[in-house]
């Protein structure tokens, strides 16, 4: 069975090509329009304008990436929390490695939001970002209650792993596989020496 894209999706993808390259200024709805095979007033059937465009591909692509970390966590539920941030790390970034073209429009989008769109960008952000201390929050505890990971704030410990996450994220646009697992291998080893206790 052929599945049939959506106008809606065809419109939706080819914006995301489009502000990865052109950024969101640089894009203009006739573009888009003509990418997908459509005159540009038939967007309007779809979207009410291009902001409204942005922000639904914006919201998108960040639930995407964080789906990926409940699904890592989901399958390693019964782990211990030092194989559970690993996997965190190391199959996150293998995700995004794999899907270039989604990572290189994700990056564009989080680093040169549209002036006009900051506020609800940053705002949607953080609310992903306190999904993801959620569930940070409950794997560091579990660290903490099994003598694994050191007693220390737990805010501290979450920002201090997500701020490895977005260094990490930054740099796998530099890098081919191999050598960029290498460098996750070598950040988590250091990482992990740093918060664990003393008798691991």
């Amino acid at each position: 069975m052929i599945l049939v894209k959506s106008t809606r999706i065809k419109i939706k993808e080819a914006a995301a090509k489009l502000y990865g390259v052109y950024g969101f200024e640089g894009t203009t709805l006739k573009n888009i329009a003509d990418k997908v095979g459509i005159k540009t007033p038939s967007i309007y059937n779809h979207f009410s304008s291009k902001q409204e465009l942005f922000l639904e591909m914006y919201q998108e692509l960040l639930e995407e990436h964080y789906l990926q970390l409940k699904t890592i966590l989901n399958e390693l539920k019964d782990q211990p929390p030092k194989k559970q941030l690993y996997n965190i790390l190391s199959r996150i970034m293998s995700y995004h490695l794999h899907n270039e073209e989604k990572t290189k429009i994700t990056t564009r989008l989080l680093l040169f939001p549209p002036t006009s769109l900051q506020e609800e960008v940053s705002e949607y952000f953080l609310k992903i970002e306190e999904y993801e201390r959620d569930i940070l929050r409950e794997i560091f505890n579990r660290g903490i209650a099994n003598h694994e990971i050191k007693k220390k704030p737990i805010d501290d410990l979450i920002t201090h792993f997500l701020c490895i996450m977005d260094g990490l994220f930054l740099e796998l646009h530099y890098y081919d596989y191999d050598t960029f697992l290498d460098k996750i291998n070598i950040v988590w080893k250091y990482y992990w020496d740093g918060v664990k206790t003393e008798s691991l």
